[in-house]
């Protein structure tokens, strides 16, 4: 059996937005166990903030733009940068412990970037439950649950010491892969390893590989 994908994301990032429709619109087509990891900054923790720097974030706005319309998305960016992060990632163990965790975060991450909620909101998280028929309550007690907390820094702790320097970021059979714009070569390792083809780029005029929905 092949090693799972592990996806380190966070609920403060776009392109982890992009990234996680994507993963869910692969389905089976992705070929490999999918392992969610939540992550978000913390101080000193090694995991770069774009937001930080005023000429990246004006081109992450317009970046993020043109990837959300081509993927078909609507794009609301929230009012604030940042909220009460640990609450969002905390609920997300829980729904990753009930079996929904990419449905949860797929949601989660549509209620901020597509509708321009407050995720530090624990009535926001309540309705992002209810639309993975998740039990709201228990995902807004999950939400603010200290050990959970603990649970999302030890894997923000895991994710720098396997070298993660922002999100989403990829890594299969000791494989890196950093940014949504990654997938396509994350799908081309996951193909190798099952001894299926890989379309050769070599002469190509574009050497990234079209991405296939299905």
């Amino acid at each position: 059996m092949s090693e799972p994908l592990t996806v380190y994301f966070s609920f403060r990032s776009p392109y982890s937005w992009l990234a996680l429709h994507r993963l869910d619109r692969l389905g089976d087509r992705l070929g490999a166990e999918l392992r969610l990891v939540p992550v978000h900054p913390l101080p000193d923790s090694g995991l770069r903030d774009p937001a930080a720097n005023h000429a990246r974030l004006r081109h992450l706005i317009e970046d993020v733009g043109r990837m959300a319309q081509a993927y078909g998305l609507r794009l609301e960016l929230p009012a604030s940068v940042d909220v009460r992060w640990e609450l969002s990632h905390a609920a997300f163990t829980y729904a990753q412990e009930q079996e929904r965790g990419l449905a949860f975060a797929v949601a989660a991450s549509n209620a901020r970037f597509a509708r321009g909620r407050d995720l530090g909101d624990p009535g926001v998280l309540g309705e992002v439950a209810a639309i993975v028929g998740l039990d709201p309550a228990s995902v807004v007690d999950a939400a603010e649950d200290p050990a959970r907390h603990a649970q999302v820094e030890a894997g923000i702790a895991a994710a720098v010491h396997a070298g993660v320097f922002g999100v989403p970021f990829f890594v299969y059979e000791n494989h890196h892969f950093w940014g949504n714009d990654r997938l396509e070569w994350v799908l081309r390792e996951i193909d190798r390893s099952h001894g299926r083809p890989v379309p050769d780029l070599a002469g190509a005029a574009c050497l990234a590989p079209a991405w296939l929905p299905d």
